[in-house]
């Protein structure tokens, strides 16, 4: 579960500050100054190196006994790992060496710890200044906090316009209502508290702030989010177990027709159950209570409030007295007031079937309404199409990372799926990773040809994501050189690159190197060079490297479109270009000007 850069033991020696050799008796408590999430840091937020070993049973205040009485007053700072059982000293290493003792390994930063997937900074560690001065007890600042839900909702934690998690400082509920927690949030931060959030599921709520206006953090709290976000709230991150409150901003207005005919309710499939997928996960859903309506008025209600671009599905909950409006996680709208959500984030429409519960009927009225799409016929698409796939985000914690490239992988095999793969419609994938480019399915690959093996492909790489999810920088040249130059020479059709990532660079104003890349291979290739169609993860607003390579850019919720008519729409030009080539072939030579 750890791995380190040095193994413990009589092998390594430590500079240490000249007294350790007499140690102090352990009198500090280790909860005696203030604590943080994660491992330890310095002023300047740069983590410091420590030396760590197996807890075996004890606490906290054991844990850092034992540090005291093995290093004395070299000690500076401690933490406690409690899901890996483990504890850490952190020495000031500027003094007397002296030998480490058995059982304890040495450490520089969390990157020789290794993080546990899943868990959150404050499960994997706490950090404990026992030396700093005690944070005061909160006192009351005595402003008056409005209406928890007097402006706009929104599903998930607070995110700034970038779509950023403002900073943050949250405790537990208590039993607290959402009121009672947006009136604490004022009582004790006063009127800086710009953004509120609650979180049922883990009895919890959140006081959001803008960066410059940051408080000191009162015993019980913690902290999280990004330290630089900047307000004001703009939307939320559409994490399920949490629903963010903008009370700052005007009100949420009130559902408008959509102008739609709204189908009947009962026009497609019926099943038993929550709507799921298919891969049986109960697809995003608001709900809100029935107040007498009717099934057809129940989903009256869903277009009218959000519109027929995004409702995939239905539910009525007669014996809960609730219906619910279904959506693909990447076309969630707002959260209304009066409505409430719950699903999965990783559910992808369309409507498939029901999870079986006796409280609820599913309702795919879309089956009734439009066919599901269907792949263009063989002997009208011919094309070489390979995706490209970032898989590392520069999140704080590796969970975010992982869920960036399970929807990356999830729209790519919409595309696949869409497409007539063949001996003349190979598809590969690319993975992207922070020091290389590989190929997982080569384009020349029989199982490329095969739409179950590259479907079975993509869900391997989707299920195999891990920690290493979380990294800076991804590795793009190889996509705008041997890759882009491969598919060229496949000049018995023409040759597309879908690139899914979020177009930020390690070093955005690299972007001029990708420009010239991409000029190249125009120079070299003409218009035998692929196209590429990019698919930006992070929404609408591009990056100046996407905007120098990418031929078209693509965007969840482009348009009001869900990622499934996204998919169908680049699966259509394809197609159409491939027609276009085959048509153009006989007067117009490939290859190489």
């Amino acid at each position: 579960m750890r791995t380190a850069c040095v193994v413990g033991g009589v092998l390594l020696a430590l500079a240490l500050g000249s007294d350790v050799a007499n140690a102090v008796s352990p009198t500090l408590q280790f909860d005696a100054g203030t604590s943080a999430p994660y491992y330890c840091t310095d002023d300047e937020g740069a983590y410091l190196s420590g030396v760590f070993t197996a807890a075996e049973g004890r606490s906290e205040q054991e844990g850092l006994e034992v540090c005291l009485e093995l290093f004395g007053s070299a000690v500076i700072k401690y933490s406690y790992e409690s899901i890996s059982e483990e504890f850490s000293c952190y020495l000031d290493t500027s003094g007397d060496l002296i030998v480490l003792p058995e059982g304890w390994t040495y450490f520089d930063g969390p990157d020789e710890r290794g993080d546990i997937a899943d868990a959150d900074a404050s499960q994997i560690s706490t950090c404990y200044d026992f030396y700093a001065p005690p944070t005061p007890e909160p006192t009351s600042s005595g402003v008056v906090a409005p209406a928890y839900d007097a402006g706009r909702t929104y599903l998930g934690f607070c995110t700034n316009e970038e779509g950023t998690v403002l900073r943050g400082i949250y405790t537990s509920a208590n039993g607290k209502s959402e009121q009672e927690g947006l009136d604490t949030c004022f009582d004790v931060f006063g009127d800086i508290v710009i953004g509120y959030s609650y979180e049922a599921a883990t009895n919890e709520f959140s006081c959001y702030f803008d960066s410059v206006d940051v408080p000191s953090i009162p015993n019980g709290w913690e902290y999280f989010g990004d330290p630089d976000a900047r307000a004001p709230v703009a939307g939320g991150s559409g994490t399920p177990e949490s629903v963010c409150y903008d009370f700052l901003a005007d009100p949420t207005p009130q559902p408008t027709p959509s102008g739609m005919q709204v189908p009947r309710y009962d026009a497609g499939e019926i099943y038993a159950g929550f709507c799921v997928d298919r891969d049986g996960l109960v697809l995003s859903g608001y709900f809100t209570g029935t107040d007498g309506k009717t099934e057809q008025e129940g989903l009256d209600t869903c277009f009218a409030t959000f519109g027929e671009s995004v409702v995939v599905g239905y539910s009525f909950e007669e014996p809960l007295q609730e219906f619910t409006c279904y959506f693909d996680s990447a076309s969630l709208p707002p959260l209304p007031s009066g409505w409430s959500s719950f699903g999965s984030l990783d559910a992808r429409a369309p409507v498939v079937g029901g999870d079986g519960s006796a409280n609820s009927v599913c309702y795919n009225f879309l089956l009734g309404v439009t066919p599901s799409p269907t792949p263009f016929p063989d002997s009208e698409c011919s094309a070489h199409v390979v995706a490209a796939v970032d898989r590392t985000y520069a999140t704080d914690f590796p969970k975010p990372a992982i869920e960036s490239v399970k929807e990356a992988y999830d729209f790519v095999e919409a595309v696949a799926e869409r497409l007539p793969l063949s001996s003349s419609l190979p598809f590969g994938l690319l993975d992207l990773d922070r020091t290389s480019t590989s190929w997982r399915l080569a384009i020349d690959a029989e199982d490329a040809t095969d739409s179950t093996l590259v479907a079975t492909t993509i869900a391997e790489a989707r299920d195999g994501l891990g920690a290493g999810s979380r990294a800076y920088g991804t590795k793009f040249p190889p996509v705008f050189k041997g890759i882009a130059s491969k598919l060229a020479s496949l000049d018995d059709a023409p040759g597309f690159i879908l690139l899914v990532s979020d177009g930020i660079l390690l070093k955005p104003d690299n972007w001029p190197i990708y420009a010239r890349l991409k000029n190249k291979l125009t120079s070299d290739y003409g218009t035998s060079a692929p196209t590429f169609l990019c698919f930006r993860t992070e929404g609408a607003i591009n990056t100046k490297f996407f905007d120098s390579v990418c031929d078209e850019t693509f965007y969840p919720g482009m348009d009001n479109k869900t990622l499934a008519e996204i998919a169908t729409d680049i699966t259509e030009q394809i197609c159409t270009s491939s027609l276009s080539e085959i048509q153009s072939s006989s007067v117009r030579p490939r290859g190489r000007r």
